[in-house]
């Protein structure tokens, strides 16, 4: 038997990367705007944004580490197992050959008795009706 699983990372890895380099161009934006800040209540709303953008800066570059050691330490686990042999694994003697024939006849010879006690009522009814239908 075969079995196997996977985990394709790639299209979250790719999305990752894009969105970093988008959130790093915001610090980029929100620096610049910090160093035309002119008083401390627009300081204070530009430094919001970019520890918000920081914090999730790093917590996508957590992520790609941790796809990238994924990646680096993937292991592949092969499991082979032989299958059982057809005629069980004891093999064929003549005297298992004789006993299984004779018990297969006796299975035959059995299932032919039950079949021939249960149409004999219906051979009856039958008889009795086909002499009726000749009396008439």
């Amino acid at each position: 038997s075969e079995s196997l699983s996977a985990d394709d990372v790639t299209e979250e890895y790719v999305d990752l990367q894009a969105r970093r380099t988008a959130l790093a161009s915001q610090l980029v934006q929100y620096n610049r705007i910090m160093e035309r800040a002119e008083n401390v209540s627009e300081i204070l709303e530009v430094q919001v944004q970019i520890e918000r953008v920081q914090v999730e800066l790093d917590r996508i570059d957590g992520r790609l580490k941790y796809l990238d050691n994924r990646v680096d330490y993937a292991t592949i686990t092969v499991a082979l197992q032989e299958p059982e042999p057809v005629g069980g694994g004891e093999g064929f003697s003549f005297v298992s050959v004789i006993n299984e024939s004779i018990a297969g006849f006796l299975a035959v010879t059995a299932g032919l008795i039950i079949i021939l006690i249960s149409i004999i009522p219906l051979i009856i009814l039958g008889a009795v009706a086909y002499v009726l239908y000749r009396w008439w």
